[in-house]
């Protein structure tokens, strides 16, 4: 029977965690090794194992928590210290019976023998969530560049749960390029560009060695209409806990900077004027030094301090003293 498409409408989207990561799609979780690509894993199966929040988002699991099936393929971090990090975040043993932690030991090694035996464990468990880390130690890719070679793997990977009706999330991991594009930095996923196109969720951790701080950021076809996209924020960890919240967003750290910038800049300029009354725009920018436009800047916002003489034209340029209080009430 074919499908009346203008009869077709919007379902109502189901969420794992509000907001970011909805049941029956899929995610990309990226990040350069030490960004915190893994913590942030890990802190996701355990809430999803717990039922409780991550970064502040809603954990949607039933009662007494979710069911996670964790297969980890980074063999930089042993499969102890999986489990160490997942004690940490709170799972205990009663818990850790519903998180199925499976290795490359686990997997045969045919591409079609794994979409199988991952039919067959995600059919067993019925989990909320679905974990590959790393997605390309997964798939069979003779060239992770080619655009073709990933889509179909991706799809085949995707088309296997859709096979047994899995209606949970899937997160998967990868690496991000040595490079980093500002302007799209979603473009970064070391890889095809047809993988951030492959998945509703885009999350890409960075750890900023500059400034000290590590970040996340989302790129998503399916958003909650009030929280829209995560833009670029810090991302804090609890020292005990190893739980993960949210601080401040990077354009408005960079928006305060700014602000301590030019308050410097005021001060300066002010403290310039004092000490030299009587001097031009054009002794202040020499004296300091300082470009025109942040002199305008700062003399503006001290306008209501400084009594200004002179007309302002040639051979009569404007002359700034700091005004006194006792000048002020005469």
């Amino acid at each position: 029977m074919t499908t009346n498409w203008f009869a077709l409408k919007g379902e109502k989207i189901q969420w794992l965690v509000h907001g970011l990561l909805a049941n029956d799609s899929h995610s990309a979780i990226v990040g350069k090794p030490k960004s915190g690509k893994s913590t942030f894993i890990r802190t996701l199966a355990a809430a999803v194992i717990k039922g409780r929040d991550i970064i502040g988002r809603k954990v949607n699991v039933p009662y007494g928590g979710g069911k996670v099936l964790y297969v980890h393929l980074d063999r930089k971090d042993p499969l102890s210290d999986v489990a160490a990090e997942l004690r940490q975040l709170g799972v205990t043993k009663e818990e850790s019976q519903r998180l199925h932690l499976r290795s490359a030991e686990d997997m045969p090694e045919g591409k079609q023998e794994r979409l199988a035996w991952l039919q067959g464990e995600a059919a067993g468990l019925n989990p909320h969530l679905i974990i590959i880390d790393l997605l390309f130690h997964f798939v069979s890719l003779q060239e992770s560049n080619a655009y073709t070679q990933v889509l179909a793997s991706i799809n085949e990977m995707q088309d296997a749960l859709r096979e047994i009706k899995f209606k949970g999330h899937t997160a998967t991991a990868h690496h991000q390029r040595k490079a980093s594009n500002a302007i799209e930095p979603f473009d970064d996923i070391l890889g095809s560009t047809g993988i951030r196109g492959s998945f509703a969720t885009n999350l890409l951790l960075l750890h900023d060695r500059k400034h000290k701080r590590y970040t996340i950021q989302s790129d998503q076809t399916q958003r909650d209409k009030a929280l829209g996209e995560l833009q670029e924020t810090v991302i804090e960890r609890d020292p005990d806990t190893g739980l993960l919240y949210l601080g401040s967003t990077v354009c408005d750290l960079d928006m305060e900077v700014k602000r301590e910038e030019a308050n410097k800049d005021i001060e300066r300029v002010d403290a310039y004027i004092t000490k030299h009354p009587g001097c031009t725009q054009s002794d202040i920018s020499t004296g300091l030094p300082m470009r025109r436009n942040t002199l305008t800047r700062a003399l503006k916002e001290l306008h209501c301090v400084l009594a200004i003489e002179g007309k302002g034209v040639a051979n009569d340029f404007f002359r700034y003293r700091v005004e006194l209080p006792t000048e002020k009430v005469q």
